[in-house]
């Protein structure tokens, strides 16, 4: 099968109802706005267990460590804004003295 989206339950039924009906792959591919190729490659494995595996390098990170990551820095940025927001008005608040120093 491709490695693209999958066909659902719902036009996988439909290929066969239409295939039982005499149609070619080229009609049935016309008519669920589907390419021929799909049509051809879902005849070849219906059950879709002949997939290919997932291509590329395996995450490093775990779904749980990737949002424990996120949210550390989301409070580490909400932390960072109150020091420079504390820093801002103590400098409004500072004399002119101590600005030119």
């Amino acid at each position: 099968m491709p490695s693209g989206t999958e066909l659902p339950e719902r036009e996988k039924g439909m290929i066969l109802g239409l295939k039982a009906a005499g149609k070619t792959n080229v009609a049935i591919a016309k008519e669920l706005n589907r390419s021929e190729k799909a049509v051809r490659n879902f005849f070849k494995d219906p059950e879709g267990l002949n997939r290919r595996p997932q291509t590329g390098r395996p995450k490093s990170l775990s779904p749980r460590d990737q949002r424990s990551i996120f949210r550390l820095a989301y409070k580490c940025a909400e932390v960072l804004q109150l020091v420079l927001l504390a820093v801002k008005v103590s400098r409004s608040r500072a004399s002119p003295i101590s600005r030119l120093v």
